[in-house]
Order: structure tokens, then C-alpha cells, then sequence
């Protein structure tokens, strides 16, 4: 593998523009190279390179001319890198080369790439030490642990270099600089002072971007006698998230050192150097002026403090202090949980994992099998086909095919849509294939078993259903899930969803319950103005850190999760614009009359109360006793212009699509809206490639599926004849008798399908129904009733947006916060709660209104 694409795939990733531009380098080499034939007088005058107009380098698509790259290199330098014609690596004699100049250009951009790299390390130095040394404080306070010895290990090693410096030191000028540079090393780590001058001491030194320290230094610690379970887990994790800082800088170091190594013997190589620069030039660079990147002292310091992580990490865990070892090794499966999110390679994951566990790496690879004897003979079967979840996927697949081939409805077709309803079903249900997987064989199997029929009834073609199938898979519901991702991104990466979300818990403390029924009125309310489809997406990231400082283990964390799940299902029945059913709806609402102010007084009361009822309904069942949440400071945020923008377009996207369905003459349907913040957000930079890889795909693609089922199940007619056969057995009973009947059914079908698929299948069928009744309102009493329990339907992950969007959500080890049995554990009884709101106190209303 060539070295470029060596360093391109194991640099760290927010780091990746500031290691060793190893391929400029390169290319440099060659474009001199090719210009060797011209005037070589004419590269180097007067001690600074004199470069033509046509010699330029090439990296990455961008094109720039040396002479520009030498411009800002001597505008940014405050020391020229030329002295009296004379490179600055007093060591080279390049008098036997004919190509001096080549070499000198080559040698000055390495001494440029060395001052940025130095620069670089010494800032992310600095902040790894000041979080070592910040947690070190906290701990003190909280548990009166301290390392001394992480002093005795400093102060030997800090005079060994002392030692080692005076004696290689040939001049007073390097003695007096090894003297000032062991003397700011003295004062910069402070050994000999506590705790507190030194965090105090470090917190004064400048360095790069604070980011990453303002939300370390925010945390706000309980210093109470009783310390429970929660601060330990939230010191581990930023223990945690230091050391692997600490470990990609050492990481960054290796990587550097190597290049350089490597681009000097390329040089040596294109150039035909014989090896010169190789053997005499490595050694100056990396000992180069004023820089300590490469220096010896500094990989030795940098281990010592994580080396003081390590013991540190064994003290709060209560291991032993001699059991470093274990401490060590879970330290570093810590990064391994990150390699993923990281996108590391896959050559640097099995490097990591065998440090730990290379046992399991090894049955990674190995196929293990059972032994079977029948008549002398041993028969050996693969072990996969005897693990639970494969006799689950083998029970569904033949219950699937049975139903396939064995008559089970008069019409043949809607007999292979119930197969198809079984299989996309019983997936779903039980999670034994991932979900966003699932759905992505919804057009595969829909096209396979061609469930499809044209409007006249006749069979549809294999080629008209995969067209149909995939007509689906964009449409505008997906283009409104992308731009909540886009919203959310926006909120997220410029500090605006922190600085709402610690606005919202400073004013309401420490009370988990009173956090949680906040969610819900924030999920809830805000469904009524950009739908329940980007709701949760915004929602989910305001709690983020709520959420990731629980851990997916918190019974509190789960119970925050399903709470705004389920508050964001309810919030799809608060206005004509919070759900796509409710779009539908409205279609057959406002011939009589029902506008934006019936719906909500009817809806608002109904969410107010179904969602505290539920909210009591999980303080029930998520019994988080011990579980605190810490009373938080409201982060300081400075807005400039960008914060601004993206508040602008936020709110003018809500305010569109309050009005999409009088302004669709302008932009035709609300997914065209959803558009106008992804191309702000993209096309204006605040937004990069990168944001746009990190939305959650695996959420689009299950929604995508879901959509897709809908619209080839309603097409066979299936859900149809269901509903047609219901209907002529309740033909003569009341209006609420029918509200009942139909409501469960709408649950169900909402539950198991899509909300948007019930309400589409069955208001056509509960309009004909109350057109037959004797009441004068019954249509549209009938019509919003099922308009409003299509939202109750919330079993299941993938019952609704909401929920696809809960059961994605992960903690900081990317472990699931929720899982299939706790949806349907808890949405099965939340969805009757909401069930049971509607039917009464929303039928009441209703008919109160009608009169």
C-alpha cells in the first residue's frame, strides 16, 4: 500500500487536514523534477526561491503556483528559511549536487510541514494535559484520590533529559536554550504544586480550538458526601474520551514520523540523491529548532499521563493498584467501541481488537460445526443453523411460503399480499433481521410475489409494481425525514440545540419526572408546526447529551426515549399539518367545514391529556430510583451571523409548512419545502460531506420500507376487503359503537402497518359509513375520530416515524437505548391510553362542536 493512502486511512478523522500533506510533498518532487531541463539558476536568487509562473504542484483537484505556496510561507515565517544562501540544516553540504536548488525548495517545505505539525501537537498537547489534569482535580474533590506517582515518574524522566541534554549540548547558546526549555517545562507541569495551581496554571496557556474544553468544563459535579452510580459512569466516560485522545495524538506522532522518513527516501530516490538526504537530514528535522514534536522526552511524557489515566481509571473502578493491566485493556477497548464512528480502517480495527481479544478475533474467522451420528456415519452441519435467532428467521420465511402457496382468500392475489404482510410483519415484530433491512426488501419481495393490482382490478405487471414500489421509496414524507437530519445537524454542530436544551433543564432542576413530561410538551407541540416526522429527529438531538450521559443501561435514559417517541405519535394528531394522515384527512374534513380551529380545539385538550397519562403511566413502569440528573449551567453560546442564519431558516421552514397548503401553487407539496435548508445549509458551507454521512441512513432506508409496504398492500386490495367485510357486519349499529370498532381497527392496522396506510384504507370507508347514518354530523364526527386514533398506533419500531427514529437512537458505546421488547411492551399500552383519550373526551368535544 503506498504511504499516501497509508496515512489518508489510519489518520484520525477531525484531524485529518492537519497531518503530513505527504502527497503535496510528493508531487512537488516530481513537478521539480520535470523541471530540471530549465534555467536552475533561475529557482533560487538572492537566498529565496525565485519559481516561473508554469512550475505548479497539484494535490487533491486544487492547483496552486510555488510561488504562491512560497509567498505565504515567508509571510507567516517569522525567521526566513534562508540565511546567506545557506539552508537552515547546517548538517548538508549540497556542493556536490548539480540540482541544489530542487533540494533546497524540497528541503524548505519540510521545515514548514515540521513548524505546523509542532504547532499542531504542542496545542493538542496542551489540552489533553489540561483535561488529565482538570479530571485529576474533580476526583480529588469528589474521592480524595490522587496519583503521586505520576510526580515521582515526571520528575525522573524530566531529569533524565536534563542529564541527557547537558551532556550532548555542543554550545552555550544550546545549553542556555535546553536550560529555558527544561525550565518552562518545570513551571508549564507544576509538579511539585497541587492540584489546583496546576489546573489553574495549565488553564491559562492558549491553544487552538476550545470546543471540546468548554463542554468538558461545563460539566457541573455534585460535591455531596453521597456520590451515587451516575457520576462514576460520567467521570469514566470522559476519562475514557481523554484517553483516546491522548492515544490518537501518540498515534499522530508515530504517523508524522514515519512520513517524513518516507519522504525523504523518496526524494533521495527521485532526485537520484543516493540515499543523501535520507541518512543526513532525518536526524536535524527531527530534532529541528524550537519543535518537540519528535523529540524523545515528548512520547515518554505524553505516556506518563496516560499512564496516570490508567491508574486512575483502576482506582475509580476499585481494581487493585497492581492490576493496571485490566485497566489498561478495558481503556483500550474503549477506543475500539469508537473505531466505527471514526471510520477507521479495516487494518487498524483487527490491531486494536487483538490487544484484547484475540480469541474472538480468531472465530471471526473460523466456522464451528455440530457433529451428528446416523449409521456409522458423522455428518457435520454448520453451528449457524442451530442459533435462535436463524430458527426464527426459518419459521417466518416457511410460514411465508405456506401462505404463498396454500389458498387462503378467494382472491388469489390478496392471498400473496397476506404472505407479504406476514413475512414484512413478523420482521418487523421481532427484529431477527435488522429493520432498515427489512424495508429494503419490501420492493424485492413485493415485485417477487406481485401483490399489486391496476386500479381496474386486473393484475398488475412484474414491472409496474417495481416501478410503483420504488415511485415510493422518495417521496415527500422522506424529503421532510432528510431535512429534519439537516435541521437537526445544523442545531447540533453550531451548539444551538446545547445551548436550548441546558436553557431547558437549568429551569427545571434535578426532577427526572419533571424532565421527561417536558420532552413530551416539547415533542408534542412542536408536531403541531414542522409534523411529527422531523420532530423527534430535533427532539433527540436536544437530549443528546441528556441521553449519552445516562448510558443505554439507565432506566431513565429509556424512559426519556420512549417518552418523546411516544409524545411525538400523539403530537401527529395536533394539528391538519403534524402527520401525513392528518393531510389525508382533511381531504375528506373540509367539505364540511372543519378547519384549522376545530381541529385544534379538539386536538389540544386530547394531547394535553393522553400525554399525561402516559407520562404517569411510564413513571409506573421505569422505576429509576438512584438515577439523578445533574443540574446543569446554561451553556454560554456566542452567536455570530451563522447561528443566526440557521435560526432564520429554521423558523421560515416551520412557518412554509404551516402554510404549505396555501402556498402549494408556489412549491407543490411540503417535501419541495423541506428542500430549502438542505441547499442553504449545503450549498453555503455550513454543512459539509461529512454531516451529510453522518445522518442516520439506516432511519431512511426503514422509513423508505414502510412507505413502500403501505403502498403495495393497499394496491392488492387486501386491507380493503378486510375493512368492506367489517363494515357490512356493523352496518346497523350506532355512531359510537362504529367509532369503537373501526377506532381498534385503526389501531391496529396503525400499529402493524403505517398510520398513514390506515387512515388512506379505511376514512374512504368510514365516510360511506356515516353517510348512511341517520346523525347530521356523523361523517365528520366519524371521519376526525379515525383521523385521530391512525396516531395511536405506536407498538412497534416501526409502527411510526417517531418510533423508527427511537429505536435508532444510541448511546456512546453505540449500544441501542431501546429494544423491540420495550416498545412493545410500553407503545401497546401507551397506544390504548391514547386510544382510550380519543374515544371519549375527543368524541365528546366533537360532538359538542358539531352542534
Amino acid at each position: 500500500m503506498l504511504f499516501g493512502e497509508l496515512l489518508e486511512q489510519n489518520s484520525f478523522e477531525e484531524w485529518k487536514n492537519d497531518y503530513l500533506h505527504y502527497d503535496q510533498l510528493k508531487s512537488t518532487v516530481f513537478d521539480l523534477k520535470n523541471s530540471n531541463n530549465s534555467d536552475q539558476s533561475s529557482l533560487v536568487s538572492n537566498g529565496k526561491p525565485v519559481l516561473s509562473d508554469d512550475l505548479e504542484i497539484k494535490h487533491g483537484g486544487e492547483r496552486s503556483t510555488l510561488k504562491t505556496f512560497y509567498s505565504k510561507i515567508f509571510s507567516n515565517s517569522s525567521k526566513s528559511v534562508y540565511a546567506n544562501d545557506d539552508i537552515e540544516l547546517t548538517n548538508l553540504d549540497l556542493s556536490g549536487f548539480s540540482n541544489q536548488p530542487q533540494i533546497r525548495v524540497i528541503l524548505s517545505q519540510i521545515i514548514s510541514e515540521v513548524k505546523r505539525l509542532d504547532t499542531f501537537y504542542q496545542a493538542k498537547e496542551t489540552e489533553v494535559f489540561y483535561r488529565i489534569n482538570t479530571l485529576v482535580h474533580k476526583l480529588n474533590d469528589l474521592y480524595g484520590i490522587n496519583d503521586p506517582q505520576f510526580n515521582d515518574e515526571l520528575q525522573h524522566e524530566t531529569l533524565k533529559k536534563n542529564h541527557h541534554d547537558s551532556e550532548v549540548g555542543s554550545s552555550s547558546d544550546q545549553n542556555i536554550s535546553l536550560k529555558k526549555d527544561s525550565t518552562e517545562l518545570d513551571e508549564k507541569l507544576s509538579v511539585t504544586e497541587s492540584l489546583n495551581s496546576e489546573v489553574d496554571e495549565e488553564a491559562n496557556v492558549g491553544f487552538g480550538s476550545t470546543d471540546h474544553l468548554n463542554s468538558f468544563h461545563n460539566h457541573d459535579y455534585d460535591t455531596d458526601d453521597e456520590v451515587d452510580n451516575t457520576v462514576d459512569e460520567e467521570l469514566i466516560q470522559e476519562l475514557k474520551d481523554t484517553y483516546m485522545i491522548g492515544l490518537n495524538l501518540k498515534e499522530f506522532i508515530a504517523l508524522n514520523k514515519l512520513g517524513l522518513t518516507k519522504f525523504l527516501k523518496k526524494t533521495d530516490k527521485v532526485l537520484n540523491l543516493g540515499g543523501f538526504l535520507k541518512s543526513n537530514a532525518t536526524e536535524e528535522l527531527l530534532n529541528f529548532e524550537d519543535t518537540k514534536i519528535f523529540k524523545n522526552f515528548t512520547i515518554t511524557k505524553l505516556e506518563i499521563y496516560l499512564n496516570r489515566l490508567t491508574r486512575l481509571y483502576g482506582l475509580i473502578k476499585n481494581f487493585n493498584i497492581n492490576h493496571n493491566s485490566i485497566a489498561c485493556v478495558e481503556l483500550e477497548k474503549a477506543q475500539i467501541d469508537s473505531l466505527n464512528e471514526e471510520l477507521l480502517t479495516y487494518t487498524r480495527h483487527q490491531n486494536y481488537i487483538k490487544r484484547y481479544n484475540k480469541a474472538n478475533v480468531e472465530d471471526l474467522y473460523r466456522i464451528t460445526y455440530e457433529k451428528f451420528a446416523f449409521k456409522g456415519h458423522v455428518f457435520k452441519i454448520p453451528s449457524l443453523f442451530f442459533e435462535k435467532n436463524n430458527w426464527y428467521i426459518f419459521f417466518i420465511v416457511i410460514i411465508t411460503i405456506i401462505l404463498t402457496y396454500v389458498k387462503t382468500l378467494n382472491d388469489r392475489v390478496q392471498g400473496r399480499a397476506l404472505a407479504y404482510s406476514w413475512f414484512m410483519c413478523a420482521c418487523w415484530a421481532t427484529g431477527v433481521i435488522p429493520l432498515f433491512t427489512t424495508s429494503l426488501m419490501a420492493p424485492l419481495l413485493g415485485v417477487l410475489l406481485n401483490v399489486a393490482k391496476n386500479s381496474d382490478g386486473s393484475l398488475m405487471s412484474r414491472s409496474s409494481t417495481a416501478t410503483l414500489a420504488f415511485s415510493q421509496m422518495w417521496s415527500s414524507t422522506i424529503m421532510i425525514l432528510v431535512s429534519g437530519f439537516a435541521l437537526a445537524a445544523a442545531l447540533k454542530k453550531y451548539n444551538i440545540a446545547k445551548y436550548v436544551a441546558s436553557a431547558i433543564l437549568s429551569k427545571f432542576g434535578k426532577s427526572p419526572t419533571l424532565v421527561i413530561l417536558i420532552n413530551m410538551f416539547i415533542s408534542c407541540y412542536l408536531s403541531m408546526f414542522i409534523s411529527n416526522v422531523a420532530t423527534p429527529v430535533l427532539c433527540f438531538g436536544l437530549t443528546e447529551d441528556l441521553l449519552g450521559s445516562l448510558g443505554s443501561h439507565s432506566k431513565l435514559a429509556q424512559a426519556i426515549a420512549l417518552a418523546i417517541a411516544f409524545s411525538s405519535n400523539v403530537g401527529g394528531m395536533a394539528s391538519p399539518i403534524s402527520s401525513p394522515q392528518n393531510i389525508v384527512a382533511m381531504q375528506y374534513l373540509s367539505p364540511y367545514g372543519i378547519n384549522w380551529g376545530t381541529w385544534l380545539g379538539v386536538s389540544i385538550p386530547v394531547t394535553l391529556l393522553a400525554n399525561i397519562l402516559i407520562w404517569g403511566f411510564l413513571l409506573l413502569v421505569f422505576k429509576f430510583k438512584g438515577e439523578k440528573i445533574k443540574q446543569q449551567k446554561m451553556v454560554e453560546v456566542k452567536f455570530t451571523a451563522v447561528e443566526y442564519f440557521i435560526i432564520l431558516v429554521l423558523i421560515a421552514t416551520i412557518i412554509l409548512w404551516c402554510v404549505s397548503s396555501q402556498v402549494t401553487y408556489v412549491f407543490g407539496s411540503s417535501g419541495v419545502i423541506a428542500i430549502i435548508p438542505i441547499g442553504l445549509f449545503f450549498g453555503l458551507g455550513i454543512l459539509n460531506k461529512d454531516d451529510f454521512k453522518h445522518f442516520q441512513w439506516d432511519v431512511v432506508a426503514l422509513a423508505m420500507g414502510s412507505i413502500t409496504f403501505g403502498k403495495l398492500i393497499s394496491a392488492s386490495g387486501l386491507l380493503s376487503t378486510v375493512a368492506t367485510a367489517l363494515q357490512k357486519k356493523i352496518g346497523d349499529w350506532n355512531e359510537y359503537a362504529i367509532v369503537i370498532i373501526f377506532g381498534l381497527l385503526m389501531f391496529v392496522i396503525g400499529t402493524f402497518v403505517s398510520h398513514t396506510v390506515s387512515a388512506i384504507v379505511l376514512l374512504p370507508l368510514v365516510q360511506e359509513v356515516g353517510e348512511k347514518l341517520d346523525g347530521e354530523h356523523a361523517v365528520e364526527v366519524l371521519v376526525f375520530q379515525m383521523a385521530l386514533l391512525a396516531s395511536c398506533g405506536m407498538g412497534l419500531p416501526s409502527s411510526g416515524f417517531p418510533n423508527v427514529t427511537a429505536i435508532s437512537q444510541l448511546d456512546r458505546k453505540k449500544i441501542p437505548f431501546l429494544t423491540n421488547k420495550l416498545f412493545i411492551a410500553n407503545g401497546v399500552p401507551s397506544g390504548l391510553i391514547a386510544y382510550a383519550i380519543v374515544v371519549t373526551v375527543g368524541y365528546g368535544i366533537m360532538k359538542a362542536i358539531a352542534k
